[in-house]
């Protein structure tokens, strides 16, 4: 079977396609009869203001047998927090979505032609979930969310530069499904390459009914004998992941590692790194200005 490399595209990308973490999850044994509020949740808020840190108790009251962090839109430095957490404690990462987005000249034509191009592997026989904005290829009202689903989606700015895009996010769910992407930890997240794990995840076929997406010509065999598959270099994937910066006015730190100086500042607070002679001031006194100024 020969696979070919669509030339004719309805779109033209404006720019090469990114690639990054939308949103991850760990789970954390622990158990305990108090309602604690973990360190790494104010670490992890300190670092990455982009996003949002959602807790989350697992077990009935009043014993609680582990907690659940839930990160939108992760910096690497808060990856890299995550990553140290999950080793310490022996956690596991429950929930991944991986970003793509394209950023096409013609928004619509791009979302059509995702829609109707691109199928999701080992994927149950069943419609898809059409809402206003979104589009999900495994319907799952009143069920229990699939271990593996894509979400398409335009009517919302990339989380990189702030640009109008095509935002395909590729979701997958509990431990035993990422871990046979081998992905253990955070550490291997970001080492991840898009080119070598989106063939594991998605297919592209070219449908030969026009305007009926080729994921419900793939559940039946006859039809799938007549779709051809397509390249998924026509979607210019990146060899490596990008990280979401957190949301600042353009400083000199911006330019010159305001995001490591903001950590290593923290870790120096936590008494994580002992300084000798050195005297810091409380956070409340100093401010972005004055940072500037002394640096």
């Amino acid at each position: 079977m020969s696979i070919t490399h669509h030339s004719e595209l309805p779109f033209q990308l404006l720019q090469p396609t990114k690639c990054y973490v939308d949103t991850i999850s760990i789970f954390v044994p622990w158990r305990t009869r108090t309602v604690p509020q973990p360190t790494i949740i104010k670490e992890l808020a300190a670092v990455n203001n982009s996003g949002a840190v959602f807790p989350q108790k697992c077990g009935r009251w009043p014993d609680h047998w582990g907690w659940k962090l839930t990160v939108q839109a992760p910096s690497e430095s808060a990856l890299l927090m995550l990553d140290d957490y999950q080793r310490r404690h022996k956690g596991k990462i429950t929930n991944l979505h991986i970003a793509i987005d394209l950023f096409a000249d013609d928004l619509s034509a791009c979302e059509n032609w995702l829609r109707d191009h691109v199928v999701l592997k080992y994927r149950k026989r069943g419609p898809m979930l059409r809402g206003e904005n979104t589009i999900s290829w495994v319907y799952h009202v009143r069920r229990r969310p699939p271990t593996r689903n894509i979400t398409l989606y335009s009517d919302k700015p990339s989380k990189l530069n702030d640009r109008p895009c095509n935002h395909l996010e590729i979701k997958l769910r509990r431990c035993r499904t990422i871990e046979r992407l081998g992905l253990y930890q955070v550490r291997d997240v970001m080492r991840l390459d898009p080119t070598v794990l989106m063939p594991r995840l998605i297919k592209l076929w070219e449908p030969h009914e026009e305007g009926t997406p080729a994921q419900l010509l793939y559940d039946d065999l006859e039809e799938r004998k007549q779709l051809k598959p397509v390249s998924l270099d026509t979607l210019l994937l990146p060899q490596s992941i990008m990280f979401v910066r957190p949301q600042r006015s353009e400083t000199w730190l911006d330019e010159h590692g305001w995001e490591y100086m903001r950590y290593l500042m923290h870790q120096i607070r936590m008494k994580r790194i002992q300084l000798q002679g050195i005297q810091l001031p409380s956070r409340r006194d100093v401010t972005l200005n004055d940072t500037h100024d002394q640096l």
